[in-house]
């Protein structure tokens, strides 16, 4: 029931400690940021964090089997270091705290750090355990418990006062017991006290004897009925069981229930003392001390003896049936009419095994009820935790960033204030709240925790500034990013993670340029880089190169990689890889430099060089973009069509069908427009999985729309939108929809008239996210267009109105048109101008065309000829298109990202999904 590991955090933990490799698996949560090819990623660590305050508060809350299984997990894949040793120091306290003294010295052998304060006392509490007192003596002799931590303090009275009582110095023992409960943080650690003490009592003294027993025997009968005797019942209870006579006629459960049955009603603290050794002996899953410590709940008055009682139940619980019978016992002595004295620890405990059992309502209640109705509580702390761990499992972030911030302020314990200060980072940066994220991030370097980088911090902490999205994002990342590096702990590959991200954002918002001389001055200023690191570096540089237009520098750094030293000490698949990428780097800059035949030679050798490899694919794509950019369209279209028919089953076969299709059709003529419709049909029977189909069906309807058949048009419209309702481009297709129905509108038809009208409308008033601003302006200049040649002037300007009034007045929203949606909008200002000027409205007309000039909107010298009284120009074209690319070369930002990913296969789920914000493709759909 317990056991709430989870596969997420199971699949984080490579990452997250390190380890060289990435794995096939994804983790829990989306991955938000594009990662370098090959190279260990930091990877946000929320999901950990989550992991490590439930064992953190498994332990604190008395379920140490729960607390070790987590510990055990995260140790089977942590390398060996500080943090492996900060989790080895957590597992011998749950084992300890188990009752698994074997297991807590095999966890303590397995040490390896220097003996801290923390290792000696856990040292010691193992070697009482064993009862190899002299040796503890020594070990606990070491420790000034003044340099321990609170919550260890306590744990080093508590072994004096064992090692005392094996002395028989009673009265030094009881000191030190003393001392070790007014030490204690909370009620729980207090409980946990009493519960070692009680077994170390079971598990103590030499082999018993027969006389032994009787002299016990005859004590017990001698003093029956006086707090002596009880005392003697209770040692004569424990002796039995130390005997090995436990359960069953004559044993010690036996004589205890016995003894329970004629003690008097004024002794309440007897029963709860006798009730819980039944339990301890017999233990919970024992229906003799399963009862026992049921009863002791119920009605005990020693509320020490009653939380313990509490934890042997909880952490017996482990099946569903066990589980299920404890939640209804649990239920009734929460609702039982007289309160219980341990009634917030009831809450916690059953918002425990709720959140077990993923019953994240009951476990939100019993916390908040926790938090709201004992507000001076030491649990208040667990009790955010909680709520935090469920809102995070509900993927509501931003719940649990607030509740794990009063997580943090609501306990005393610094490596738990850490722990939760960067869990409330992760909330943020998941909530998408990145603002408060980095500063989260920023705080929680103040104070790592144990087995958190801190370079993955600071890796997280520029991302976050990064993905703010404001106009000063990403110059604020770089100056957090430059900021940091002086601090040590940046390690080298957080370090070039952080700059692969700033070096691909940089490119996406047309800064390539900065972004190589970034990547140069790092590389220059960070030497004793690791050889794979050096490697990567060097490439990128060069591929940054190429983009800002410095072919003769790319093609130098791309010949590098042939020098003998170049890949020394670099892992084999990368060094099988970089050579075949660096020809390819090579024959795109002879490309770009004038020297196609040397530029083929090259991407010829590499095709007969390399295997049916991601570079040999890219090897004809890259020669077939030079032949559509200098005009030769066949070749193009014969390459693309190559690659299909001769790699059927590469994932380039569908991109190579639709780019061979969009060479046919630009080649113009009946012949190549069949021939492009027939390839993007192929597309889409051959690969109906592809995620080119809908766009290959889009192209379809509009090349049946060029050439004027727009009842086939139609069709292809309509079945996107019936079979592609929530595609993120589905809108683009509603778009072409009404500019069908627009041009076979002609009177006396009404109908698609209408339908034309009413989806503009739709269009340009729709509030859904995939509803950019340039499809809405387009949509709203369509709608007054229309109505404008109807002769519906006044309808028209309306029309107009909304739109010039949400996306040009509005200074926040014209932000957000692009270069399409600037055109439409001074598309709108022209035809507006002009019908206003048909119906001698002068000046209004001269304010739509002062507009085009004061906003920069294209057609500003049309509009000055106009203003100035000189005859009108002709309307300028829609802007054309970006050169027709392969999808995965459309931007060099995501050239970067696929880099290597075919040398490594099982990297290719976990690395194509690269940061949205730099690597989106411009979908087909959505071009003008």
């Amino acid at each position: 029931m317990m056991n709430r590991l989870r596969v997420a955090f199971l699949l984080l933990l490579p990452l997250v400690w390190g380890v060289v490799g990435a794995r096939a698996d994804e983790p829990f949560f989306t991955q938000t940021n594009n990662p370098v090819p090959l190279a260990p990623r930091p990877v946000t660590v929320g999901p950990l964090l989550v992991e490590e305050a439930g064992a953190r508060r498994a332990l604190a809350m008395g379920f140490p089997s729960v607390a070790a299984t987590l510990y055990e997990e995260l140790l089977a894949h942590a390398p060996a270091g500080p943090a492996t040793d900060e989790l080895l120091l957590s597992l011998v306290e749950a084992r300890l705290d188990e009752g698994r003294t074997d297991l807590a010295q095999a966890a303590l052998a397995k040490f390896r750090g220097a003996p801290s304060s923390s290792y000696r006392l856990l040292s010691g509490l193992v070697a009482v355990r064993q009862r190899r007192m002299s040796e503890a003596t020594t070990v606990l002799g070491t420790i000034n418990p003044a340099e321990l931590a609170p919550d260890e303090r306590g744990w080093w009275h508590y072994a004096q006062g064992l090692i005392a009582e094996a002395d028989k110095d009673y009265e030094k023992a009881t000191s030190a017991f003393q001392q070790a409960q007014e030490s204690a943080i909370s009620d729980l650690q207090r409980a946990r006290f009493l519960l070692a003490r009680e077994r170390s009592r079971l598990e103590s003294g030499a082999p018993v004897t027969d006389d032994q027993l009787d002299q016990l025997k005859a004590s017990v009968e001698k003093y029956q009925g006086r707090a002596v005797g009880y005392d003697y019942a209770r040692q004569y209870a424990m002796t039995l069981a130390q005997a090995g006579r436990k359960t069953g006629a004559g044993s010690a459960v036996d004589f205890l229930q016995k003894q329970l049955a004629a003690l008097p009603l004024s002794e309440p603290a007897v029963r709860d003392d006798y009730r819980l050794l039944i339990g301890l002996i017999a233990g919970a899953s024992n229906k003799a001390g399963r009862d026992a410590l049921d009863a002791l709940v119920a009605d005990g008055v020693d509320r020490d003896k009653q939380r313990v009682a509490l934890q042997l139940l909880a952490v017996t619980a482990g099946d569903d049936t066990a589980s299920s019978a404890f939640r209804t016992r649990l239920n009734g002595w929460i609702d039982a009419p007289r309160p219980s004295p341990i009634l917030e620890n009831l809450l916690l405990v059953r918002a425990e095994t709720a959140l077990a059992v993923q019953d994240y309502s009951q476990a939100e209640a019993d916390a908040k009820a926790v938090v709201e109705r004992f507000p001076q509580s030491p649990l208040r702390a667990a009790a955010f935790a909680q709520l935090a761990d469920a809102s995070w499992q509900q993927r509501r972030f931003r719940a649990a960033a607030s509740y794990a911030a009063q997580a943090r302020d609501a306990t005393r314990d610094p490596a738990a204030r850490a722990l939760f200060g960067v869990l409330v980072a992760e909330s943020y940066y998941r909530a998408g709240d990145y603002r408060s994220a980095a500063g989260a991030y920023a705080a929680a370097l103040a104070r790592v925790p144990a087995g958190v980088s801190a370079g993955g911090l600071m890796f997280q902490q520029v991302m976050s500034e990064l993905k703010s999205g404001d106009a000063d994002a990403l110059t604020r990342a770089q100056t957090v990013a430059d900021r940091l590096a002086a601090d040590r702990r940046f390690d080298a590959v957080s370090r070039w993670q952080t700059e692969w991200n700033l070096a691909l954002a940089m490119q996406s918002a047309g800064r390539t340029a900065d972004a190589l001389a970034r990547v140069t001055r790092l590389r220059a200023e960070t030497p004793g880089v690791p050889p794979n690191l050096r490697a990567r570096m060097a490439w990128l540089e060069a591929r940054l190169a190429l983009d800002s237009g410095a072919p003769e520098r790319a093609l130098a750094l791309a010949k590098s990689f042939a020098e003998p030293r170049a890949l020394e000490g670099v892992e084999s698949v990368l060094r099988r890889e970089l050579p075949a990428r660096s020809l390819l780097l090579q024959a795109e800059a002879n490309f770009a430099l004038g020297n196609p035949a040397e530029a083929v030679a090259q991407l010829r050798k590499l095709r007969t060089d390399a295997q049916d490899s991601d570079t040999k694919m890219r090897s004809f794509i890259v020669e077939a973009d030079y032949y559509a950019r200098t005009g030769n369209l066949a070749e193009a279209q014969r390459l693309m069509t190559s690659l299909a028919d001769d790699y059927r089953t590469s994932s380039y076969a569908p991109e190579a069908l639709y780019q061979a299709a969009l060479h046919a059709a630009r080649r113009g003529g009946e012949e190549h427009i069949r021939e492009a419709y027939r390839l993007l049909e192929r597309l889409a029977k051959d690969y109906p999985a592809s995620d080119l189909v809908f766009y290959a069906r889009m192209k379809q309807g509009d090349l049946a729309r060029e050439y004027n058949n727009f009842s086939d048009a139609q069709l292809a419209y309509e079945y996107l939108i019936n079979n592609y309702s929530q595609h993120a481009d589905v809108l683009a297709a509603h778009l072409a929809l009404a500019n069908c129905h627009r041009a076979r509108s002609a009177p006396p038809d009404v109908s698609h008239y209408e339908s034309a009208l009413t989806i503009y409308e739709r269009l340009r008033d729709l509030a859904d996210t995939r509803a950019g601003a340039d499809l809405r302006v387009e949509a709203g200049f369509q709608l007054g267009d229309m109505l404008a040649d109807r002769g519906d002037t006044d309808r028209a300007l309306r029309a107009w109105w909304v739109v010039e009034d949400a996306f040009l007045l509005n200074e926040e929203r014209a932000a957000e048109l692009g270069p399409k949606g600037r055109y439409w909008m001074a598309r709108l200002l022209l035809r507006k101008a002009e019908l206003l000027e048909s119906a001698a409205r002068h000046e209004e007309a001269r304010t739509a065309w002062q507009l085009i000039i004061t906003k920069g909107l294209p057609g500003a010298t049309l509009a000055r000829q106009r203003l100035a009284g000189r005859p009108a120009a002709p309307v300028p074209p829609p802007p054309p298109p970006p050169p027709r690319q392969h999808l995965r070369l459309r931007s060099a930002a995501n050239q970067l990202a696929t880099f290597l990913l075919a040398t490594h296969s099982s990297l290719l789920a976990t690395l194509f999904s690269p940061w949205k914000a730099s690597t989106s493709v411009s979908s087909p759909a959505a071009d003008p």
